[in-house]
């Protein structure tokens, strides 16, 4: 089972992934523009693409680390913005992006 703080970088790193693809499906962005965004070093980057590719969420495609969101990752994305996320084993909202504070295991 991942630990909360790796589920809330899942979905961090999922959602700016999200954001620099406009929501689309087919558009790719670079793992150092997320990286840059995130604050996060390349090797950490990697690891998770690698582990949101696994589960579905993340697609590689092509040289130089190009990466989009796969249909099934907007999806999770766009479910956990909402106003009640529902829980998964895979991410986190972190409690910021909640509104309340509250913290939801996802």
């Amino acid at each position: 089972m991942l630990s909360r703080e790796v589920k809330e970088l899942r979905f961090a790193f999922l959602q700016k992934v999200y954001e620099h693809t406009a929501h689309l499906p087919r558009a790719l962005t670079y793992l150092r523009e997320i990286g840059t965004a995130l604050g996060c070093s390349y090797k950490l980057l990697e690891m998770l693409a690698e582990s949101l590719r696994t589960d579905g969420l993340l697609e590689f495609k092509g040289p130089g680390g190009a990466v989009r969101i796969s249909k099934q990752g907007i999806v999770e994305v766009e479910r956990l913005l909402s106003a009640q996320p529902k829980p998964t084993d895979r991410l986190a909202v972190p409690a910021d992006a909640q509104g309340e504070g509250a913290t939801a295991p996802v």
